[in-house]
């Protein structure tokens, strides 16, 4: 009878063993889960802050206009079951010193240029109004009348008349453009994006520059766009794996999950007119940004 209790108390002893052990390990995978967020974002956070750290002072007569904060981080982003260790950095630097007297002058300049260019074309623009005008009445009588013929001269006659006015205007803008060319406003905004563990670079195109460790840099020179407006150029440096997968796109090899929590991958994108990025480029903290993969 005693082996029989003996084995009964047991029995039971081993079931409720085995029960606590079963919850605990449930709650153990919900604090793990959460566990994984806390350390992704901590480690997050860490890199961010070094990759401030790492960044140059505003040169003088420029400011810091915005950054990245870094005092918080939203939830990792997913792929099913892993986590992507995926964020960014930005900082976006603008000149201060001397740009509302450029503004000025470039107003100036314009104005000025697109009254004196613009009066010089009115005479041959009044004369091709005046023949607009005359062509159209003619080839509503000629509609009128049913005449195919005159209807396709006119039509034709129309047609160059609007050649020539669009030529006109384009000469125009093309004058106006040449004075004030020197007068652009350009090297007034520099910005640095950084993307970490970024799988896709787009729209990747210039010349091949050297940067020390990089898989891959190129330098895309500014452009005009429009009569007063000028848009930077643009550095992308990339760091880590990285293979080219057709003209200006690029692939970073990532490893996804748990265990790789990491920065595999650096990719650097730096607006701005070549001298400055150039400049501050090698003011930036390399070394330290490179220490993180």
């Amino acid at each position: 009878m005693k082996k029989i209790v003996s084995c009964f108390i047991s029995i039971i002893l081993f079931i409720f063993s085995t029960t606590t052990v079963r919850v605990h390990a449930n709650d153990g995978s919900k604090t793990t889960g959460q566990e994984r967020n806390d350390v992704y974002k901590f480690a997050a956070l860490s890199v961010l802050d070094t990759l401030k750290k790492a960044m140059p002072t505003a040169p003088a007569g420029w400011t810091v206009a915005d950054e990245t904060t870094i005092d918080s981080l939203p939830e990792p982003e997913s792929d099913g079951a892993n986590q992507l260790y995926r964020f960014t950095y930005q900082i976006h630097y603008k000149r201060i010193a001397g740009i509302k007297e450029e503004k000025k002058r470039l107003t100036e300049v314009y104005a000025e240029s697109a009254e004196r260019h613009g009066e010089e074309a009115n005479s041959q623009i009044d004369d091709l109004l005046k023949q607009q005008t005359a062509t159209s009445l003619a080839l509503r009588k000629a509609t009128k009348h049913k005449n195919q013929a005159e209807m396709q001269r006119l039509n034709d006659e129309l047609e160059e008349n609007g050649r020539k006015m669009r030529a006109i205007h384009a000469e125009v803008d093309d004058k106006i453009s040449s004075d004030v060319d020197q007068y652009l406003l350009k090297d007034t905004e520099v910005l640095i994006d950084i993307a970490v563990n970024d799988e896709r670079a787009e729209d990747v195109y210039g010349e091949p520059v050297t940067v020390a460790e990089a898989a891959f840099a190129f330098r895309r020179e500014g452009e005009r766009k429009g009569p007063v407006m000028w848009q930077e150029g643009k550095t992308v440096i990339l760091y880590g794996d990285w293979q080219q997968i057709g003209t200006g796109a690029f692939r970073g090899h990532v490893l996804h999950g748990p265990q790789n929590q990491r920065v595999q991958t650096i990719k650097i994108t730096i607006t701005g007119a070549g001298k400055r990025v150039l400049e501050l480029l090698n003011q930036m903290d390399r070394k330290a940004i490179l220490s993180l993969m």
